[in-house]
């Protein structure tokens, strides 16, 4: 894929987005697509995304360059998996679809200290096939991750909870 071009992502997909100096002579954005496992951080970049500044300056900010092809951006934290080498650098996660971002942002707030990423597992949560606002009911819920979906529906204490929305999946829809 030629660098700049963005428009082939899926709107609703998440990358981690590094700094990367080792493409050539200037700064350039590498996203590579976050999987169910998270095991694609380390995995082939999908997209690159030319910076113009050369490798001799600092990395340039990214704010600007990530907004121009409609991507937002979630910061990765100091404790955040990232391949060790000097030629990139882990600035964080990126999407095109603010639903994502959103529901990421919900996550942060429930998450414990040592958890996944919040768009890692907002990711899960997408590619198990639930909306991000199906996904953030079951998370104001308490149910953080997907794969906690199976033993909370079968908990027999659950059935007409308030606070547990009515379960639905792939169009699927119960109780």
């Amino acid at each position: 894929m030629p660098p700049g071009n963005t428009g082939n992502l899926p709107e609703s997909s998440v990358f981690t987005a590094f700094w990367c100096c080792s493409v050539g002579m200037t700064w350039t954005l590498e996203l590579r697509p976050v999987d169910r496992a998270n095991r694609a951080v380390f995995g082939r970049p999908t997209e690159w995304i030319g910076s113009g500044v050369p490798t001799q300056q600092p990395a340039p900010e990214s704010t600007d360059l990530l907004r121009a092809q409609d991507l937002l951006l979630f910061p990765a934290g100091p404790s955040d998996p990232a391949p060790r080498s000097r030629s990139r650098r882990l600035i964080g996660y990126v999407t095109r679809d603010p639903e994502v971002m959103r529901l990421a942002l919900i996550l942060a707030g429930a998450l414990e200290p040592d958890c996944d990423h919040p768009m890692t597992l907002a990711s899960r949560w997408v590619q198990a096939g639930y909306s991000p606002g199906e996904a953030a009911r079951w998370v104001n819920a308490g149910v953080i991750s997907p794969a906690d979906l199976p033993s909370m529906l079968d908990a027999p204490d659950l059935s007409g909870h308030p606070d547990i929305p009515t379960w639905s999946h792939n169009g699927v829809s119960g109780g």
